[in-house]
């Protein structure tokens, strides 16, 4: 598992209640947030990080994020989107391979981890989803009576109200208005006077310090080099927490208020895959979906912009040694999607929809699917069911999808996008704890609504000719043939329509592997599925 989603929703962690936080909206000066963004995609372009990145050591200004500060001393570096942090005392809970109790010598986990950071940060923004923000922006408070007196009030008369106001205060206020409401109450002002309030503004929106998680509007990244931290280990990698408030009337819209990660950085190499993955939260954090997204939406989604974003890292070889064989990172998706994917699944069924949402969106240059699924739930206070988020992407929509990616991974073992090619080895882990179909011995197995199954197929040695029948009283035998997936070492097997029944015949080298694994995507688009299984085979005479 590489994440657990954690919302922190006042009222419901020991926090204050909701309702004691001000309802009034965040009005940023719409120029400045454009201009901001514009030079920090440009700086990110320009300034690669390398292994020549260095960083500082915390000092007593530095706002330092919780989840770091259970390191102790604490380095940091910044980059124009991401701050990282980690410890590098040597031999200290949670230090990193190749700390020399410097900071200026970022090891080598620190570098490659700001260079991973900033390539998925280009990725996301070359497919459309808006930049990356660690905070948003500071929050302040209207006041509608003064703005009223000063619409009133001729440009002249209004510059003394607003320097009775501190440089503070009247750069909040300035920062809090409408665009528009403010240009008018400018209007007129000299431009000298303009421009000092103008800044006033400026600076209020760039907050202070202690506005932020980390001290700043960028990305908190905490590097965990032994799970010091509590937070991640070798088998959770990778957390990102997303704060959220209340606003609008009645406070009913889930708002995005900061989001960090920390990342399990055993070894020098940094771990893109789980990096590009929490990263795409902080992308749904920004985009106010976290709350409303079930794990198939907010966990498939992340594994689908990981597979997008470093798809050789997403598939590792298989780790083989004398006694065992071990599968890790997308690899691992790939069986569980092929052995039985439930949409409605817990655990780490969600994480293996990757494969069908890429579907969805294969050969399209903007994954308007996805960012269309993440839109659908941004805002709300409450999660919806998977079934919802089926639903609106159409549920055919959805079913073909899960027959595009089951051939694609169970037989190909590519990713519907073609990108990602898996090592051939996972493909002895399909069908693990699936019922087995045996001459005489047919089986029947029950395939999820929008969802996948398996059957094992078995024939031993003997047979010289193998007959594989499927059918469902649910289907007819064409939606069946397109919706079995059967992949051997050898090549795939083609499913075709023979008296009325959905076929594989078996020839060649794949009948000296004595049995095959079937991949059965539910054949139609609503309604869990009975599919019956039959082997028939010739055996020579003895």
């Amino acid at each position: 598992m590489q994440h657990h989603p954690c919302v922190q929703w006042p009222g419901r962690t020991g926090r204050p209640s909701i309702g004691a936080v001000p309802s009034h909206r965040v009005t940023p000066v719409a120029a400045l947030l454009a201009a901001l963004t514009t030079a920090l995609a440009a700086a990110l372009t320009a300034a690669p990080v390398g292994s020549g990145a260095t960083g500082v050591l915390a000092g007593p200004r530095d706002v330092v994020p919780a989840s770091a500060k259970r390191l102790g001393i604490v380095c940091r570096l910044d980059t124009p989107v991401f701050r990282l942090w980690w410890t590098d005392t040597p031999g200290a809970a949670g230090a990193l391979a190749g700390v020399d109790g410097s900071c200026a010598t970022a090891p080598p986990a620190v570098a490659g981890t700001a260079s991973a950071a900033q390539s998925a940060y280009r990725r996301a923004l070359a497919l459309g989803f808006p930049a990356m923000t660690g905070d948003a922006p500071p929050r302040f408070v209207r006041y509608p009576a003064l703005t009223r007196l000063l619409l009133r009030t001729p440009p002249a008369a209004r510059v003394a109200p607003l320097r009775g106001l501190t440089a503070v205060m009247r750069g909040q206020y300035l920062a809090g208005l409408p665009a528009t409401t403010r240009a008018r109450i400018l209007a007129g002002i000299t431009p000298v006077v303009r421009r000092r309030f103008l800044a006033d503004a400026e600076r209020a929106l760039r907050g202070r310090p202690t506005d932020f998680t980390g001290g700043d509007r960028r990305v908190d990244i905490t590097l965990d080099g032994s799970g010091a931290t509590g937070i991640v280990s070798d088998r959770v990698q990778g957390v990102t927490s997303c704060q959220m408030i209340g606003s609008g009337p009645g406070l009913r819209r889930a708002t995005f208020r900061s989001t960090e990660l920390v990342v399990f950085a055993p070894t020098e190499a940094a771990p893109r895959a789980v990096i590009a993955h929490e990263l795409f939260h902080v992308v749904q954090c920004n985009l106010e979906a976290t709350r409303g997204a079930p794990d198939l939406l907010a966990e498939g989604t992340a594994e689908w912009f990981a597979a997008r974003a470093e798809p050789v890292d997403f598939a590792p070889p298989v780790q083989s040694t004398e006694n065992s064989s071990t599968v890790t990172g997308g690899g691992s998706r790939v069986i569980g999607f092929c052995t039985g994917f439930d949409p409605a699944g817990t655990g780490l069924q969600p994480y293996n929809a990757w494969g069908v949402w890429q579907a969805l969106d294969a050969g399209a240059a903007r994954p308007a699917r996805v960012i269309a699924a993440l839109r659908a739930v941004a805002g709300r206070r409450d999660e919806v069911p998977a079934a919802t988020v089926v639903s609106r992407v159409g549920a055919a929509a959805w079913t073909g999808a899960v027959r595009q990616a089951a051939q694609s991974l169970c037989v190909n073992l590519r990713s519907p996008y073609g990108d990602v090619l898996f090592p051939a080895g996972i493909r002895d882990f399909f069908g693990a704890g699936s019922p087995t179909a045996a001459i005489g011995a047919p089986v029947s197995v029950t395939v999820p609504q929008w969802g996948t199954a398996s059957v094992r197929a078995s024939w031993g040695t003997g047979p010289t000719a193998v007959t594989l029948r499927i059918t469902s009283p649910q289907a007819d035998a064409a939606a069946l043939a397109a919706a079995v997936a059967v992949g051997t070492s050898a090549g795939p097997l083609a499913v075709v329509v023979r008296d009325g029944i959905a076929t594989v015949d078996v020839t060649g080298p794949a009948i000296a592997a004595g049995g095959v694994v079937l991949t059965i995507a539910n054949p139609r688009a609503a309604d869990a599925a009975i599919v019956n299984v039959t082997v028939e085979a010739v055996t020579p005479p003895a």
